[in-house]
């Protein structure tokens, strides 16, 4: 017998929190596909490939492939970075 169970709104919304959480110390990475003002790109931080987008940029700032960047905190699964200066 097959049986459809209808998911619930509270289940639905269990996975969709975007709370950003800022690291205590910024971490080194490298820019692997570039990252646009409004949009994602990825990098390699840790020995692993992240999604990125950049946080609190202002401008038209882009960060282009090789390009050396800190990760300051995460969105989810999405490392928030910043051009190393």
């Amino acid at each position: 017998m097959i049986s459809w169970f209808k998911r619930s709104d509270r289940t639905h919304h269990m996975f969709t929190c975007s709370s950003v959480q800022l690291f205590p110390t910024a971490v080194p990475g490298t820019v692997a596909e570039a990252i646009c003002p409004g949009q994602t790109g990825w990098v390699k931080c840790l020995g692993s490939f992240w999604k990125a987008k950049l946080y609190n940029s202002s401008g038209e700032i882009t960060l282009e492939p090789n390009q050396t960047i800190r990760a300051v905190g995460r969105e989810g699964n999405t490392l928030l970075v910043i051009a190393e200066s």
